[in-house]
């Protein structure tokens, strides 16, 4: 696999600071493009990943926003547009 991929993630009442986000996939953080009240961008950069469940995501101080749950229990998959 070649390339990165971004994760776009919506909702409300994030945060506009990319350094209390955080997003692990396999165990490696990955990094925050952008942030606001209602968008997150994640770079993922672990050009390996296809498929994986490890994955965790959490906002300080507010912890896992709701609804995550269901992407960190059932995985995710990354496919190249």
């Amino acid at each position: 696999m070649t390339g990165f991929f971004e994760i776009h993630i919506q909702g409300d009442g994030f945060t506009s600071n990319p350094n209390d986000v955080y997003f692990f996939i396999d165990g490696v953080r990955q990094p925050v493009i952008s942030t606001n009240d209602s968008d997150i961008y994640i770079r993922v950069e672990s050009q390996s990943i296809v498929n994986t469940t490890d994955v965790n995501f959490y906002i300080d101080p507010m912890g896992t926003p709701a609804g995550f749950n269901i992407i960190e229990a059932g995985g995710i998959r990354l496919n190249e547009i």
